[in-house]
């Protein structure tokens, strides 16, 4: 939520004028985000959004991190990619996560990382999103209120997956196996669903 903590170019020094993001700008940690390429630590103090988020490590050639933290909500109006996966990025955060954007061909690359807690929705009205990997938020629960959610094969873990409301929407899951302890899907009539090559398991 700090102003002075953004720039509007790779490795550039903060502006006292540069406020926090909004829904239309991308956001970029890449290896040139701290100093010296020290470890740092980003901290969702407050109610944050953004379009696209691209979080990578502040090393490429060695282990140091970044650690993404704080438990306040994040809407990303875009796509996701944690290009740093495990390697570069430790995941301290906990706060729910939205994606509602409203248009297709938004993707969500998680490589490795893991969100424990915190429930993560997509809720866009005409938006579009398709998974790169496998995303894994443990116990925490996954609900798909609009918009278009490609599985793409890939592997699901949650807690509850509830495809739920009014709203039309679409859920393609392809080949993917959902391990969930609860599924729910609520208004069929207004659900576009594709899964008979797919395996859902209630643990």
């Amino acid at each position: 939520s700090a102003t002075g903590h953004w720039s509007t170019n790779s490795g550039n020094a903060p502006a006292a004028d540069h406020v926090a993001p909004l829904t239309t700008d991308n956001v970029i940690f890449d290896v040139l985000s701290s100093a010296a390429e020290a470890a740092y630590t980003v901290t969702v103090d407050a109610a944050a959004v953004c379009h696209d988020m691209t979080m990578d490590g502040p090393s490429a050639t060695d282990a140091t991190k970044v650690t993404l933290a704080g438990s306040q909500t994040l809407g990303i109006s875009g796509s996701l990619n944690f290009t740093g996966g495990t390697a570069g990025i430790t995941r301290t955060y906990t706060g729910a996560i939205t994606f509602n954007s409203t248009v297709l061909g938004e993707t969500i690359t998680m490589n490795g990382i893991v969100f424990a807690t915190g429930a993560v929705t997509f809720s866009g009205v005409g938006g579009g999103w398709t998974l790169q990997d496998a995303f894994n938020v443990t116990a925490a629960d996954i609900t798909h209120t609009s918009g278009t959610l490609n599985t793409n094969g890939q592997i699901v873990t949650c807690g509850t997956f509830t495809a739920g409301t009014s709203f039309l929407r679409t859920l393609t899951l392809g080949a993917s196996t959902i391990n969930c302890a609860t599924w729910t899907m609520t208004n069929p009539s207004s659900i576009t669903f594709s899964g008979a090559s797919s395996t859902i398991a209630m643990t």
